[in-house]
């Protein structure tokens, strides 16, 4: 089966970043496993890559 990727750019986001992922991994995960999130930090100056990291680590891709 295909897989669908969503692609997210992400500039200086530290503080939403997480509830948006948070609300999009909820949506996704409902469709089913063969979707990605994935987020592309555009060389954030402030704490988004570092908050990406953290949830890279807590929401599992499956």
């Amino acid at each position: 089966m295909d897989t669908l990727y969503l692609v997210m750019p992400a500039y200086n986001e530290a503080a939403n970043i997480e509830c948006v992922i948070r609300s999009w991994y909820t949506v996704l995960e409902n469709l089913g496993n063969n979707i990605r999130l994935v987020v592309a930090d555009s060389g954030s100056t402030d704490a988004t890559h570092e908050l990406l990291l953290q949830l890279q680590k807590t929401t599992p891709p499956d």
